[in-house]
């Protein structure tokens, strides 16, 4: 009984360190992209859109190849 008590207390710190990380890294790349937004504006996030465009473009493709051949 101890041990399994010992294990679950071990699993609740590592999430909860792995939780604090992940904020961390939201809060940095957050802060990150308003300030390229703020620098830059359209022509920060006109890449973004691009990519975003092709994505669209070419999952739509791969899934009208995938489903009618």
């Amino acid at each position: 009984m101890r041990r399994r008590d010992s294990r679950r207390r071990i699993l609740y710190v590592f999430i909860s360190i792995l939780a604090i990380i992940m904020i961390i890294i939201s809060i940095s790349q957050g802060i990150w992209f308003s300030l390229n937004l703020w620098e830059f504006g359209d022509l920060f996030i006109r890449p973004f859109y691009f990519s975003f465009i092709g994505g669209l473009i070419l999952s739509f493709i791969a899934f009208f190849r995938f489903s009618h051949s």
